[in-house]
């Protein structure tokens, strides 16, 4: 009776620490008001230092501070200073906390872990998303959820479809967005989680039944969104799956068929561009115009780049930052920041390449999969961060880490232990479902621990 008690804990703690990430990995709240995601960050800080903290002492150890993300968070609140920005204090918290808290997750949480919940519950929202999506599109239902508002200044139809965990965009329903505040932002996490949806018992129908009808969802899901951006993005994934159970020794091979489709696509990228266009226009038609969309994308580095350059050393700060982005976005016409990588030089310096560099090396760092495919992981990351703000984005920002920290992520295929995983809130000295995860997979286990 204990046991059972203590695993409806677990569940219940569980779907907290979920909603903790999921406030702050782009939940449409967010829109509406950001008090969900600056509470939601603050107790998933605090819940790591009360667990984690006086158990191993991770605040003692160089190890720990000698994190790229680390690093980069003690000059964010040294350009706090020098830029005399000290009464916009929570602005710099919340993107300090992003970087620590995304550190301390991917040190402290094995890996397998917390790949096991964030794919079960993106199996969840999907499969909510895309009932809801057949609901409205399909049987022309009414949809019997309140009204919410979107307070983005750059909004033209505010009003959307509350459920919480699913979303509808009442001017355009067809686009699933999930919990989302947008399509694309659905796109990226279900691509994350195509991604991550490797591990199965290959001895059971019932485990490769149920990974395959995942892979099956998440595919449903990105195409329902209409993203141009998780159209290419769902590609790449796909090929990096591939590249990365196949024999080390086609390197080569692969290397030069890859060489050869990108100059192919290169060649004839304009009968390609005309013919999707012609096919989908509601996803590609944006390809063939000089669309808000598409400018924001190519020309949004260029803005940061161009304000890093007169602020090579601290930055300009964040405040200051928003005060002087608008006159370079209007020359350029970008819309929004979405340029995640150049917006830390931009607002902090030449320190800000600590982001970057900590994506590189925890790419490098895939030393179990050949090189082609971590060029495509490294391509996927880079355009994941262009496409939209990742700066706050909780889950993009412990991917990096856990990247960075732990070279087994990216094994092929493995044995799925069918136990639950020790939640992520449970205390080392608690060994005992590692210890039956050992017993089913012979001590073999491809994943170790997030260090």
């Amino acid at each position: 009776m204990a046991k059972k008690l203590m695993i409806r804990k677990s569940h219940i703690m569980a779907i907290v620490v979920i909603f903790c990430f999921l406030f702050n990995s782009g939940h449409f709240y967010i829109l509406a008001n950001d008090i969900y995601a600056h509470l939601s960050l603050a107790f998933l800080a605090g819940l790591l230092l009360v667990v984690y903290g006086p158990k191993k002492r991770f605040f003692i150890k160089s190890k720990i501070w000698l994190q790229p993300f680390m690093i980069l968070s003690i000059w964010i609140i040294a350009v706090m200073f020098l830029t005399f920005e000290v009464r916009i204090f929570g602005s710099y918290l919340r993107q300090i906390l992003v970087l620590i808290v995304s550190t301390l997750v991917a040190i402290n949480i094995k890996f397998k872990t917390f790949r096991y919940w964030f794919v079960r519950f993106m199996v969840f929202v999907t499969a909510v998303a895309i009932v809801v999506w057949i609901w409205v599109n399909v049987l022309s239902l009414e949809l019997p959820l309140p009204n919410i508002k979107s307070t983005w200044e750059k909004t033209y139809f505010p009003d959307y479809k509350n459920g919480f965990i699913v979303f509808v965009y009442i001017h355009m329903p067809n686009k699933l967005m999930g919990p989302f505040w947008e399509p694309g932002l659905f796109a990226t996490m279900a691509c994350y989680a195509l991604l991550l949806n490797t591990e199965y018992d290959t001895r059971s129908r019932k485990s490769k039944r149920r990974h395959l009808m995942a892979d099956i969802l998440f595919v449903v899901g990105i195409l329902l969104t209409l993203s141009t951006a998780g159209y290419i993005l769902i590609l790449i994934v796909v090929l990096i799956r591939y590249l990365s159970v196949t024999n080390k020794n086609f390197a080569g091979w692969q290397f030069m068929l890859i060489m050869l489709t990108v100059v192919t696509l290169f060649m004839f990228q304009q009968q390609i561009v005309t013919f999707l266009s012609a096919t989908i226009p509601s996803v590609f038609g944006k390809l063939t115009v000089n669309s808000v969309s598409k400018t924001t994308r190519f020309n949004g580095p260029l803005v940061d780049l161009t304000i890093f350059f007169q602020h090579p050393v601290i930055g300009t700060g964040m405040q200051r930052y928003l005060q002087i982005w608008p006159t370079y976005a209007d020359i350029l016409g970008v819309e929004s920041r979405t340029s995640s990588i150049t917006y830390f030089i931009a607002n902090f310096g030449i320190l800000g390449l600590l982001f970057p560099i900590e994506i590189a090396k925890g790419v490098m760092n895939q030393k179990k999969i050949n090189w082609n495919a971590r060029t495509l992981l490294m391509l996927l990351i880079v355009l994941i961060l262009s496409k939209e703000p990742h700066f706050f984005n909780l889950m993009s920002c412990t991917l990096i880490a856990y990247l960075y920290n732990n070279s087994n992520i990216f094994v092929g295929r493995a044995i799925e232990v069918e136990t639950l995983p020790p939640a992520p809130w449970e205390l080392p000295r608690n060994d005992d479902i590692e210890n039956e995860a050992e017993a089913v997979t012979g001590g073999n286990s491809n994943f170790t621990e997030g260090r």
